[in-house]
């Protein structure tokens, strides 16, 4: 642990989440930090406290056309064709509906809203930022509620991760550089690799350098600025030996971000 970045949290270390290597001391710390000093932001965080209810629908200006709407939404059919058949058979229905938005209360969702911004940024600030590259920012990283964002942790890097090995490889294998500078290319070489290395995580067993380096040039290829980029100079290494491996495909990402740099 004496390795493991750490943020301070009510006086204790919590290990930084760097992946599923370190799920368990991330989460142990953590809940040694937040279950007995403060159970309200634990309970808040782990999804024992949920929000005290879903914003509710636009209410219509008048009560018939709220229920005309209603029914014709449950049942499938067009507004038109709503009798008051249907609205007697959906009374029960339409009641529960109203009787909900009548009884919702707005301040306490606020306040509840209140605390959970702030938690969930204390939960974010958890996490490595090693995982910068491993996690997708515009699906990964938007999670509503810190709770969700908790789950969601859980479910990427907990014990039982819907991540098999082949959603890691699925993942790894369907990368492919989009960007258009230097910056970005480098960025999407340090997610490439973090993405490899789930793979191998899953595998326990590092992955051949010749696969990484076809995979490599599969994510880079299809775009005309990167046509060059595939040319001998970007290829392999000689060899591709056991004790060369790693610094082959090395040489090969930094041939890829120094020959982007020369062009910007």
């Amino acid at each position: 642990m004496a390795d493991e970045e750490t943020i301070s949290i009510n006086g204790v270390k919590v290990v930084k989440l760097r992946g599923s290597s370190n799920y368990h001391l991330w989460l142990a710390s953590l809940q040694r930090a937040l279950e007995v000093p403060d159970p309200k932001l634990w309970r808040l965080m782990t999804g024992q406290d949920p929000m005290p209810g879903d914003d509710p629908a636009f209410l219509p200006l008048t009560t018939k056309d709220f229920s005309r709407h209603f029914v014709a939404k449950k049942l499938g059919i067009d507004l038109e064709a709503v009798t008051e058949q249907y609205l007697s058979d959906c009374a029960a229905d339409l009641k529960l509906v109203r009787d909900t938005i009548i009884s919702f209360d707005y301040e306490a969702c606020d306040k509840w809203v209140e605390r959970d911004i702030p938690a969930r940024a204390l939960l974010r600030s958890t996490t490595s930022d090693y995982l910068e590259y491993d996690l997708d920012p515009d699906e990964d990283f938007d999670c509503d509620q810190c709770a969700g964002y908790f789950r969601h942790l859980q479910a990427r890097y907990g014990p039982t991760g819907y991540l098999t090995i082949h959603g890691r490889w699925k993942i790894w294998t369907s990368l492919r550089y989009t960007g258009a500078n230097y910056e970005q290319r480098k960025k999407f070489v340090s997610r490439f690799k973090a993405a490899k290395v789930r793979v191998e995580q899953a595998l326990v067993t590092s992955i051949d350098s010749r696969l990484d380096f076809s995979q490599f040039l599969s994510a880079i290829s299809g775009r005309e600025e990167c046509e060059s980029l595939l040319t001998p100079p970007l290829g392999p290494p000689s060899g591709f030996h056991k004790e060369k491996d790693i610094k082959a495909m090395e040489d090969v990402y930094k041939k890829f971000i120094g020959r982007a740099a020369e062009s910007r």
